[in-house]
């Protein structure tokens, strides 16, 4: 009975395209904010809708336990990436779909699969007497869009007081392989940035105008191509490397020795090659180090996508007059997000020509690291141990998650960063998957985590 219902309520919320970027789909975010504030009403919780001018709702949910002395915060969010490209996907994205042991769907893995998975737990234990702790239930609704406002949010909720939850589960994370669960001890902040360059009014015809005027699409992708070394990720921009805080010697060692191979790296990534070598600033870290450990420790630039002039079927021989582009910058702990701001605005504005318009829009969170030394990941971390029969890990990601730096910051509690996802369940990409078993090992392992 409890899977038939695990499996229904995940199919109802992977039918809502709470693709939260896309403005045209705004109804079906609203939507699965109201069922999931439905939802969690029947099941006893006391439930508001807090939003801004966006108007992507941050569910708030809050069940009160009188013999209860702690109070559990869980943090998942409801709304997902967009599904493109369409044609790369097997079945229809937004219908659960059960094949090969698998469950399929857009945000099934990141992150409703974690969210069907806290209510059914709660549900269960609520109904049996067995739930040990009052519980703040947070699911957010821009987490794939920035999460602007997440912050200001959670100022206004008015039916608890979040400075009193004990404990901050981030139910975001994933585990190590099947039958390994890990937690995470940190996570990269991200400065997400979108810069449009225009030099003229109309695009130009490339006959009679070229070698005479800018391309905006040269300009653009002249410029991207300053900032890194295509060979070692190298990032020229001043300052990119500064303040960094290394980890310790103990923990790099255990990272090390769990680091996935190069072949592992090309199974997971889908991809044909990686770099024979990388950059690492002097004195930081080995120059041995493993290639999958720089994306945890170091800072990253990428380009996340290129837009300009024609790109239809066939021919049109124009100069662009306008271009944008879409790029992430990652950084570790010790490093500002406010300070990353200004070195990447100063870097475009010295190498951009005179004359050319552009603007840089940015938005950042900042990295977050937590302690092993605190009671709530020892008794979480032996929790999943006995219930998958191996020790748990402590791991690193080169992911941002800024609910989980903004909780930790605001309230001082400690913070819990787990999850049951597995790494090879292509998250942000067509196909997106999960296993049907740890989809329902999770279930268990909540229940045992709140009820002890």
């Amino acid at each position: 009975m409890q899977k038939d219902q695990a499996i229904k309520l995940l199919a109802k919320l992977v039918s809502f395209q709470s693709v939260s970027s896309d403005p045209a789909r705004h109804g079906d975010l609203l939507g699965a904010a109201e069922f999931l504030k439905s939802t969690l009403a029947e099941l006893g919780f006391k439930v508001e809708l807090v939003s801004t001018k966006s108007k992507r709702p941050l569910v708030c949910a809050y069940f009160r336990n009188p013999i209860a002395k702690e109070t559990i915060g869980i943090y998942t969010h409801y709304d997902v990436q967009p599904e493109d490209p369409i044609d790369k996907w097997n079945s229809d994205p937004f219908v659960l779909t059960r094949k090969g042991g698998k469950l399929y769907g857009r945000g099934i893995a990141d992150d409703k699969g974690h969210v069907a998975q806290a209510i059914t737990s709660l549900k269960t234990l609520i109904s049996s007497g067995r739930l040990d702790y009052s519980i703040i239930f947070l699911i957010e609704g821009e987490e794939e869009a920035g999460m602007a406002e997440f912050e200001g949010l959670l100022k206004d909720v008015k039916i608890f007081d979040l400075s009193n939850v004990d404990v901050w589960f981030i139910l975001d994370m994933g585990m190590k392989a099947k039958g390994k669960p890990q937690i995470f001890t940190g996570l990269r902040g991200v400065v997400s940035c979108e810069i449009v360059l225009e030099t003229g009014e109309n695009d130009a015809h490339s006959g009679i105008f070229g070698n005479r005027i800018y391309s905006a699409a040269q300009i653009l992708t002249t410029s991207l191509g300053k900032v890194k070394d295509p060979d070692t990720g190298e990032v020229y921009i001043p300052g990119f490397y500064d303040d960094i805080v290394p980890i310790s010697s103990n923990e790099y060692k255990s990272l090390s020795k769990d680091a996935d191979s190069h072949e592992e790296l090309i199974s997971r990534s889908k991809t044909h090659i990686l770099p024979g070598k990388f950059y690492i600033p002097k004195g930081l870290y080995p120059h041995d180090m493993p290639l999958a450990l720089s994306s945890k420790l170091l800072p990253s630039f990428e380009i996340n996508g290129i837009w300009s002039g024609y790109t239809g079927a066939g021919a049109k021989t124009i100069i662009p007059s306008r271009a944008s582009a879409k790029f992430s910058v990652r950084i570790v702990q010790g490093q500002s997000g406010e300070k990353m701001k200004k070195i990447i605005h100063a870097y475009f504005a010295g190498i951009i020509p005179n004359g050319v318009k552009w603007t840089l829009k940015i938005a950042s969170s900042e990295a977050v690291g937590t302690s092993t030394d605190n009671v709530w990941i020892e008794k979480t971390a032996q929790i999943l141990s006995n219930h998958f029969g191996v020790s748990t890990e402590f791991n690193r990601s080169g992911g941002s998650i800024p609910a989980a730096e903004i909780l930790s910051r605001l309230y001082n509690k400690p913070i819990v960063m787990t999850g049951f996802t597995l790494p090879d369940e292509n998250i942000h990409a067509p196909n997106e998957n999960i296993d049907e078993e740890i989809f329902f090992e999770g279930i268990d392992v909540l229940k045992k985590l709140l009820s002890q």
